[in-house]
């Protein structure tokens, strides 16, 4: 038998399995005695409720509510602002603190071709979405500028990683391989 008790006093509901059905057997008159006596749980009569009996589910559900009104929407855009700013801040602060105003993501320390995987996401034409590889980066006048190869081959002219072309939340590879490539140069 299965014994539930919901107990107001501690905001506890307990599930006490395996019960006797026949409680003289454990030298216990009735299921009172043992819910209530002083020898056993102790529990208070007037601050709790139970229920007995094999067949006893408990299930927790989550309520919805009834009047037809949605959850509050989350505003997962200001939230990739917001984490896209962190991550240009924090490429910049990088730099900045190891005194680094450029590098070559595209070379390692012996000066050969190497694949950082320094992607971002950028718009061509306005409309155009383009996955890029940034090759080349710099930190001039606390704004951040990168060259990348794409489709199309490598850009000619420095690029303002700060402008809406680049895609938000899209920065989190290009830190990555900043911070790596930092890290080989000091290392060494």
């Amino acid at each position: 038998m299965k014994l539930v008790i919901l107990d107001y006093s501690n905001s506890q509901v307990r599930i006490i399995d395996n019960c006797p059905a026949d409680w003289k057997h454990e030298n216990v008159e009735k299921l009172d005695d043992y819910m209530f006596g002083e020898e056993n749980l102790d529990l208070n009569p007037d601050t709790c409720y139970y229920m007995c009996g094999e067949g006893i589910e408990v299930t927790n559900e989550t309520y919805i509510p009834k009047d037809g009104k949605m959850p509050a929407m989350i505003d997962f855009t200001q939230k990739k602002v917001q984490l896209h700013n962190e991550m240009l801040q924090s490429i910049k602060d990088l730099m900045a603190e190891t005194g680094k105003g450029s590098l070559d993501l595209g070379k390692d320390k012996n000066d050969e071709e190497i694949c950082r995987s320094a992607y971002i996401v950028r718009m061509q034409n306005g409309c155009e979405v383009e996955e890029v590889e940034v090759m080349n980066i710099k930190l001039e006048n606390d704004s951040l500028f990168y060259m990348a190869k794409g489709q199309d081959g490598e850009d000619e002219d420095w690029q303002d990683l700060t402008s809406l072309d680049v895609t938000l939340g899209s920065l989190d590879m290009l830190y990555d391989a900043v911070y790596n490539k930092i890290k080989e140069e000091i290392e060494t």
